[in-house]
């Protein structure tokens, strides 16, 4: 029998699945001698003929292998049928192709006999279709929503429960649930989610397996008693988790007149669970680098690139309801001393507690941020003169409070500018540049004072 020859890893593959016709392509493989089939023939890559196939269940094999998943599936070759597996190719821990290999005709009738079956290929369309879903989730609720929802549409569920928890175990964050489900059920308290199956899960950070009408040891007797009240089948609880923490997991329960889940079942379960890690995991690193991308590594103050895009989605809003608001530049005074006498760690932890001041005087609208240094500014959405100068004072007041750096107590002041939309300027940088001229006027004159801007 010819064997594909692309490169000496697939013929390594296909030497190790003797017996098997085989052939490679995708990415940057193609084929290079293709047997046994003529519709294999007028085809260049696995992609081309999987299109022509008109098969979506191929299809969608072909992108799970391009994912890093081995599928497989039935096709029709010259009116022959085959089971085909079509996995992915594996090199330096990426995938670089994707390898398909069928049965060959003198074993198609046991190919035919060992077809898998309908739900098998529509549970395994269902990861795929969800791992796209996901990826355009927008929230954390969403994900999990769409993740709790799979098991009662898949696999007919009786209930499916999806709880996520705080990184020390102490709070529930969230609870989506679907099936049915009465209050009891919903709403059980943080002691019973420890006490059950949920509770040894996340402390073994392994699968939790128990059949009907069974009592599991790893449940306390309570849970033991609230089960057999609340009428369920079998408890399949998987942890979703990564290799560096565990976020919750996601628990089905089975009809009560249905038999326990089957070893496929559960394998389907732990791929869901395995999706839901990932996306809630590339959720947590996009939004770190999102933190970082937009605020001050050192007081986690908003930086000058999230500050200047509040300041002009403040500037559209009060030009479209023709309201006022103000910004505040401020220096500090002494910043430089207490760098050289008691050392940057002490100037650093002066930097924070001087963020965290800021913070305690202000509104949640409101918006202070580090632009580098020792300057911040302070944006005041829909506040007059008046307002704003109370506000400035509060901050002065603040800040000027002695303090305690490295053990040496120290003491800094401000020097704060003020200006106005729309008495100073209609314009973002119209506006800094009044309330930076008028700062400045502070810094060279009194220090620790406030002053507003004055076009004279």
């Amino acid at each position: 029998m010819s064997v594909v020859r692309p490169v000496d890893l697939i013929l390594a593959h296909l030497l190790q699945t003797a017996g098997f016709l085989g052939w490679t392509a995708d990415l940057n493989l193609c084929i290079r001698d293709v047997v046994g089939c003529e519709a294999l023939k007028s085809c260049t890559n696995l992609a081309e003929f999987l299109r022509n196939s008109n098969n979506s269940l191929a299809l969608t094999a072909h992108q799970m292998a391009l994912q890093g998943h081995s599928t497989d599936c039935a096709l029709v070759l010259d009116q022959q049928c085959y089971l085909f597996r079509i996995q992915p190719v594996w090199e330096n821990d990426q995938v670089v192709g994707v390898l398909a290999s069928a049965l060959p005709g003198d074993l198609q009738a046991h190919a035919v006999t060992c077809l898998p079956d309908r739900a098998a290929m529509q549970r395994t369309r269902a990861l795929y279709t969800i791992t796209r879903t996901l990826a355009s989730a927008s929230t954390d609720l969403d994900i999990l929503r769409q993740i709790a929802l799979e098991p009662c549409t898949v696999l007919r569920a009786f209930r499916s429960l999806l709880i996520t928890f705080s990184e020390d175990m102490s709070a529930v964050k969230h609870y989506v649930y679907e099936g049915d489900f009465d209050d009891s059920v919903v709403h059980p308290t943080l002691q019973e989610l420890k006490d059950g199956l949920t509770g040894w899960v996340m402390r073994e950070r392994k699968m939790a397996y128990s059949g009907k009408e069974t009592t599991d040891a790893r449940e306390s007797s309570t849970v033991q008693e609230h089960r057999e009240a609340s009428g369920c089948g079998c408890i399949v609880v998987l942890p979703i988790q990564t290799e560096a923490r565990i976020f919750g997991t996601l628990t089905m329960i089975a009809q009560p007149d249905k038999p326990d889940l089957s070893a496929e079942d559960v394998d389907w379960l732990e791929s869901l669970a395995n999706i839901a890690a990932t996306a809630l995991e590339q959720r947590r690193l996009h939004e770190k680098l999102l933190q970082m991308a937009h605020h001050d590594p050192l007081t986690g103050l908003p930086n000058r690139t999230l500050f200047e895009d509040r300041l002009q989605q403040t500037l559209l809003r009060a030009s479209r309801n023709q309201e006022s608001f103000a910004l505040l530049m401020l220096d500090l005074d002494g910043f430089k001393k207490v760098n050289d006498t008691l050392g940057h760690d002490a100037g650093d932890e002066l930097l924070i507690e001087i963020a965290c001041r800021l913070r305690s005087v202000l509104r949640q609208s409101d918006t202070v941020a580090r632009l580098g240094g020792d300057e911040f500014m302070v944006l005041l959405p829909e506040v007059n003169e008046t307002g704003a100068l109370q506000v400035a004072e509060k901050i002065r007041e603040q800040i000027e409070i002695p303090l305690q750096l490295c053990g040496t107590a120290a003491q800094v002041s401000a020097s704060i500018g003020i200006s106005l939309y729309p008495q100073h300027a209609s314009t973002a940088s119209g506006l800094q540049k009044c309330a930076d001229q008028a700062m400045y006027l502070v810094k060279h004159q009194n220090k620790n004072a406030t002053c507003l801007f004055s076009p004279t």
